[in-house]
């Protein structure tokens, strides 16, 4: 929203032999959208393979072979407000983003792609409503992805002890049919 272009960058070698890359770019487009991308990788081209005895107990090393995750993700938000006229009271925001993740470990290969759709409402004193739904999408072999959905609120308060301080408690709830009831909550002074 400051209108300011975002590039991160990272390299990672860690230590027990694998790498992590992660780029994403985001943009502000004028009059009221945002667009952003972002690609992770972690890999290692050599793991140790176990080999196991008919028993199942382990029988020393059986060869090298590769492991990669790689997701990437393009997304897009629109503030309402200013493509249609008579919502400034709430301050509406929408967006959406594509995901695709591809996995491989030795010769099994697992690719997933999904979609999630958000809005944010700001009806005033510093409250803001939002619900997400994740993960509409499929996965290699017809496998559904973790469909889920997130409704959350916010508060914000400013100059509370002084001109430049501010207090934020958030709280989100996820919903899905393969998970208890959850309750996320933080706050920031």
């Amino acid at each position: 929203s400051t209108g300011v272009s975002t590039l991160h960058v990272t390299h990672t070698l860690h230590v027990q032999g694998f790498s992590e890359e992660y780029f994403a770019y985001a943009q502000r487009l004028p009059p009221a959208f945002g667009v952003g991308v972002a690609l992770y990788a972690l890999h290692d081209g050599a793991m140790i393979g176990q080999a196991e005895d008919a028993a199942g107990n382990w029988a020393g090393e059986a060869g090298t072979y590769p492991s990669m995750l790689l997701a990437g993700s393009a997304a897009a938000a629109v503030n309402l407000s200013d493509l249609v006229p008579g919502l400034d009271a709430f301050r509406p925001t929408g967006g959406a983003a594509l995901r695709f993740v591809s996995q491989q470990v030795d010769t099994d290969r697992w690719v997933g792609m999904d979609v999630d759709l958000g809005a944010t409402v700001r009806p005033g004193g510093g409250l803001a409503v939002a619900a997400v739904l994740q993960h509409l999408g499929v996965a290699q072999r017809g496998l559904g992805m973790p469909l889920q959905l997130v409704l959350g609120a916010a508060w914000q308060a400013d100059r509370l002890a002084g001109n430049l301080d501010s207090l934020l408690v958030a709280a989100d709830f996820p919903i899905a049919a393969d998970r208890s009831f959850l309750v996320r909550a933080g706050t920031e002074y």
